[in-house]
Formats: C-alpha cells, sequence, structure tokens
C-alpha cells in the first residue's frame, strides 16, 4: 500500500513537473489593432500589447505569415507573398530580416527586446508596419483579408479589440464584413466578438467569457467596392517572380569574365615539324638539309645500320 502512494505521489510530481515546464512565460491582459485601410492599394498597422511577463524574459517575438496560398477569382490555387515595410517599435530594441531575407522566407519574425536586458511584470509593446500586395482583386469586388491575431502566439489574450478604416466612401455592415475567430479553419462567423458598425469603420471587443487562447486566430474579411482600392502591378512582373535567376546569371557571367581573362591557360603555338621520305636514310636526309655532307652525315649511318641488322656489336 505504501509503495502505491508512492508511486501516485512520483507521478504527481512528474505531471506537475510537465505542467510548470510548459507554464506561460508571460500573458496578453490587452491587445489593441488600428488598421487603416489606403486607396492607393497598402494598408498601415498599428498593434498594442500590454504583456505581463511571469517570469523574466528578454522580451516577446512577433511573427507575421507573410507566404501563404490563396483561391483566386477562377477558382485557381496561388502563390501569395505580401510585403512589410516601413517596421517601427517605438521605444524598445528590435531585430528584423532585411527586405531580402524576406522575399524568401514564409514568415517575418520580429524580435522585440534587449538580449542583454531582462523585464519582468507589466509592459506595453507597440508596433507599427505597413503591408503591401496584400489584396485580393476580382472583377466585382476587392478583398481585405488580415490575420489580426495568429495561433503561433504561445500564451492566452484575455481583452482583444480591433478596428479597421476602409477609404472614404466606403460604407462597412454585416453584409460585407465577417468576423472569424477560433482555431485554424473555422469557417463560421465568430460569436466570440461584438462587433459595431460606423460608415467606414468596424471595431470588434471579445466578449468576456472568451479568451483567445495559443490556438486560436482572430481574422477579418471586408468585401470592398471594386475600384476602392487601386492594384499595385509591378512593372516588370518576371523580376518580381524570378529575378533571383538574373543574378544567378548574372554571377555565372562574372565568373566566365574573370576566367576567361584571369585564369584560361594560352594556347601553345603551332611548330612545323619535318619527316624525311620514306626509305631514305639519314646521311642522305643530312645532305639535303643543307646541300653538304660532312662527317655527322656519314657517322649518322653506324646507328641506321645497326637497326637494319647490317652492322652488329
Amino acid at each position: 500500500m505504501r509503495s502505491f502512494k508512492l508511486f501516485l505521489l512520483g507521478i504527481s510530481l512528474f505531471f506537475s513537473a510537465i505542467s510548470v515546464s510548459y507554464a506561460q512565460d508571460f500573458i496578453v491582459r490587452g491587445f489593441e489593432a488600428d488598421i487603416r485601410i489606403n486607396p492607393e492599394g497598402w494598408f498601415e498597422v498599428t498593434e498594442r500589447y500590454e504583456v505581463e511577463f511571469l517570469r523574466e524574459r528578454h522580451g516577446i517575438f512577433r511573427v507575421i505569415q507573410t507566404n501563404y496560398d490563396f483561391i483566386d477569382p477562377d477558382g485557381i490555387q496561388q502563390k501569395r507573398r505580401i510585403k512589410i515595410s516601413n517596421l517601427e517599435v517605438p521605444g524598445h530594441q528590435f531585430d528584423a530580416p532585411s527586405d531580402f531575407k524576406q522575399k524568401y522566407s514564409d514568415q517575418l519574425r520580429i524580435r522585440i527586446g534587449d538580449p542583454n536586458h531582462y523585464v519582468n511584470g507589466f509592459v506595453n509593446y507597440e508596433i507599427r508596419y505597413r503591408v503591401e500586395n496584400a489584396f485580393i482583386f476580382k472583377d466585382d469586388a476587392v478583398q481585405f483579408y488580415w490575420n489580426i491575431k495568429n495561433d503561433g502566439w504561445p500564451t492566452d489574450f484575455e481583452q482583444v479589440y480591433f478596428k479597421v478604416n476602409a477609404p472614404e466612401g466606403v460604407t462597412l455592415g454585416g453584409d460585407n464584413c465577417y468576423v472569424y475567430s477560433g482555431p485554424r479553419g473555422a469557417s463560421a462567423r465568430s460569436l466570440d466578438f461584438d462587433i459595431s458598425y460606423n460608415q467606414n469603420v468596424i471595431e470588434g471587443r471579445n466578449r468576456s467569457e472568451y479568451v483567445s487562447v495559443p490556438n486560436h486566430n482572430l481574422t477579418v474579411l471586408i468585401n470592398l467596392p471594386a475600384g476602392s482600392v487601386a492594384e499595385i502591378k509591378p512593372a516588370f512582373p518576371f523580376l518580381k517572380d524570378y529575378g533571383w535567376t538574373l543574378l544567378i546569371t548574372t554571377m555565372i557571367a562574372s565568373f566566365y569574365g574573370l576566367w576567361k581573362r584571369f585564369g584560361k591557360d594560352d594556347e601553345l603555338a603551332s611548330i612545323t615539324s619535318y619527316y624525311p621520305p620514306e626509305n631514305m636514310d639519314p646521311a642522305m636526309a643530312g645532305y639535303l638539309i643543307n646541300d653538304h655532307y660532312d662527317s655527322n652525315d656519314l657517322i649518322s649511318l653506324i646507328p641506321y645500320c645497326g637497326t637494319q641488322g647490317i652492322l652488329r656489336v
């Protein structure tokens, strides 16, 4: 009996240790997202976080997915790569990939905090950035589709508020705005948020009983009128998708030019070789070369006769 109790105590301590090791290091007590859609074809995002650190940490990470699949108006699945620019984190040190690295990555990972300094307790963060190439253009509408809070956060979001400002002259309402919350793939309209509209503005706030847990998303879809947002098309679409091939071609051409100039061996000069006619002995050949008989011509007959078997030493 005592052994069984010790066994149960060990199991309890084991699972307690696991729960502690996976405990959240911080909790987002409050989160606000303010989005302003620009009719020129991009939108600006301002995110504010009220974070309570339960143990010492250097800061937080903000991860934004920049490469994803979507279904175009013709029902064809395509790759979409958005661009994040004008990134700012006022009052905090941060580190983010360069524009070049962003082009070849599926996500933008922003590290906010000082690697030489720990924080604890309540800390407020504000992140500002611009999003380009994110609208989906159809014949009769322009779709704004944005994941305001993704499921990659390793903590709970207790209070969540968002606000989206559409271009002037656009009226938002329940017939062209959709809010989704919950696990990835949720397709039903969210019942976890109170939604309100005011002309070209949509606002949402989570209900008191709802907490956005780590595996929950918050996504907003708005069908804007066609022409309300300009479509930014690259001047050279080939360069946009396959510009890396030009880089490789340029490198190969440069290496070839350097090799041709400095690394290639020079061709050897051609040398004319002369051979005597067949069945001519070396003495006669020597005479024909300089029209003169000398002792060298006669001496050359000795090895020649040896090869013919006439002489033997």
